[in-house]
């Protein structure tokens, strides 16, 4: 390979690693907003259950679930932002 090669290939795998790092950034900061997103659903269940909802049994059971759930997207979001940026070589190149 000549030095025209090694600079091509060096270009094609700093942009594979530049969208890798922008998508795991986009992950990480949609699975933070899904987290928000339920920690609103969970208020809202809370809410209709202390407003003497007949179901409200049902209602605090799903608000603890969507807690849980919106935990563990904060956990998630976080390990994506953490996680090493690992490139499969090109099988087409």
């Amino acid at each position: 390979m000549d030095e025209q090669d090694w600079t091509g290939l060096w270009a094609r795998a700093q942009a594979s690693h530049d969208r890798a790092r922008d998508l795991r950034a986009r992950l990480a900061f949609l699975a933070a907003q899904i987290a928000d997103t339920e920690d609103v659903v969970a208020a809202t269940f809370e809410r209709r259950a202390e407003e003497g909802s007949e179901r409200a049994t049902e209602l605090r059971a799903k608000a603890e679930a969507a807690r849980r759930f919106a935990e563990l997207e904060r956990r998630e979001s976080v390990r994506i932002a953490r996680a090493p940026i690992r490139l499969i070589r090109d099988r087409h190149a």
